[in-house]
């Protein structure tokens, strides 16, 4: 999928942007891809075995779900997560952030890994704001998730500074890197 326009879906319950279901799946995102539910707003949504890539250098408003192959989100544009939990399924998966993530009471987890490990490197800004921000860099298949072997790498900046002293952003999982927290 290569997108430079807008895919935008609105629901009262539950929305889907992009839903795919392939052996590889592939999003070059240039443009919009939103997602407005009213209790599920999943921006992109590939399901079964498949692995995917995406890039994103425009705007993803929503969840990212995927399946059970190794996934990899590059993000030099915004991802805004939202409320709705975004779940990176099995697999080793990466998640490479040189644009900003903003979480506002956003989840954002790696799942279980199959054989390296799930990856999150940032080298450009995660901003944070609300009290239940978590990021799970995921576990081996027995769901433990402080056995990931490799842990969160900031080499950017985590923001916490939105004028409130009440942001909460948990790592579950190991944290390395010599970024900034502000």
């Amino acid at each position: 999928v290569y997108n430079s326009g807008d895919i935008v879906a609105n629901a009262d319950d539950f929305a889907v942007a992009l839903s795919m279901n392939a052996y590889y799946a592939y999003v070059y995102n240039s443009g919009l891809i939103e997602a407005n539910g009213g209790t599920y707003s999943v921006a992109i949504w590939s399901q079964g075995y498949s692995s995917d890539e995406i890039q994103n250098y425009g705007t993803i408003n929503g969840a990212i779900w995927s399946g059970y192959g190794d996934d990899y989100l590059y993000n030099y544009g915004e991802w805004n997560p939202g409320q709705t939990p975004s779940y990176f399924g099995e697999g080793d998966d990466v998640i490479i952030n040189v644009g900003t993530i903003n979480m506002e009471d956003s989840v954002i987890d790696l799942g279980t890994y199959s054989y390296y490990g799930n990856f999150f490197y940032n080298y450009g800004t995660v901003t944070v704001e609300g009290e239940y921000n978590v990021i799970n860099m995921g576990g081996p298949q027995a769901l433990v998730p402080s056995l990931n072997p490799n842990p969160f790498y900031n080499y950017g900046t985590i923001e916490f500074q939105d004028g409130s002293p009440d942001d909460i952003l948990t790592i579950i999982g190991d944290f390395a890197g010599d970024g900034d927290i502000n």
